[in-house]
C-alpha cells in the first residue's frame, strides 16, 4: 500500500478542500499503469477495505486537474511556496522515488511546486515513523505493508499517537480498538 501522506497540521494544508484538490490533481490510474508498469492498483483508502475501520464507503474524487487548480485558487492556496515533498529512496520499496517524482509531475502541472528530497529509509523512518512530526515536511511519501490479518495493533498506535490515519473517524471501529486489549481470546478478538 503506497499513499502520499499530506501534513493537515501545516495550516497552509488543514483545509479540507486543499487536500482534496490536491489528490484530483494527481492521475493515479496513470501512475500505476506507468510508474508500476501495471502493476499496481489504485485504492480510495490507505488499506484495504476488508480491514475493520477501513471499510468504509468512499466516493472517489476522481482526476479533475482543471477543477482542482480553481478549487485551490478559490482557497487562497499560496502557489509561490512550494510544498516540501519527503521520498524514500529506492530499495526497500518499489519505484519509491519514482512514484514521488510522477506526483510532483501532476502537482506542477497545476501550478504547485514542490521541492523533492528523497531519502535513504533510516532518515525517512525517523520522519515517518517519528512521535513528534516535523511540521516544515509538507507530502511524504508513505507504505503501510499489512502482513497480517489483524492489523489492529497498529492501527489503535497510529489513532491514539497522531500517527497516518487520525484523519479518520468510526465510532463503531474506535469501540472496538479501545477495548481490543481487554481480552485474550483469539475469536473475539
Amino acid at each position: 500500500n503506497i499513499f502520499i501522506a499530506i501534513n493537515s497540521r501545516n495550516p497552509a494544508l488543514a483545509r479540507p478542500e486543499v487536500r482534496r484538490a490536491l489528490n484530483m490533481a494527481i492521475d493515479k490510474p496513470t501512475l500505476a499503469r506507468t510508474v508500476m508498469f501495471g502493476y499496481a492498483a489504485v485504492q480510495d483508502l490507505p488499506c484495504h477495505p476488508d480491514i475493520i475501520g477501513c471499510n468504509a464507503k468512499v466516493e472517489p474524487y476522481g482526476f479533475d486537474p482543471d477543477k482542482a487548480r480553481e478549487m485551490l485558487v478559490k482557497a487562497g492556496f499560496d502557489f509561490a511556496r512550494p510544498l516540501r515533498f519527503l521520498g524514500m529512496a529506492p530499495g526497500r520499496v518499489p519505484q519509491s522515488r519514482e512514484t514521488v517524482e510522477g506526483v510532483a509531475f501532476f502537482l506542477n502541472k497545476i501550478g504547485v511546486k514542490t521541492e523533492i528530497t528523497i531519502l535513504d529509509y533510516g532518515a525517512w523512518i525517523a520522519i515517518f515513523g517519528g512521535q513528534v512530526k516535523d511540521p516544515s515536511v509538507d507530502l511524504i511519501f508513505a507504505n503501510f505493508t499489512d502482513y497480517n490479518n489483524d492489523p489492529s495493533a497498529r492501527l489503535l498506535r497510529l489513532i491514539h499517537t497522531g500517527g497516518t490515519y487520525t484523519w479518520y473517524a468510526n465510532a463503531e471501529a474506535d469501540a472496538m480498538l479501545d477495548r481490543m486489549n481487554d481480552f485474550a481470546s483469539t475469536a473475539e478478538r
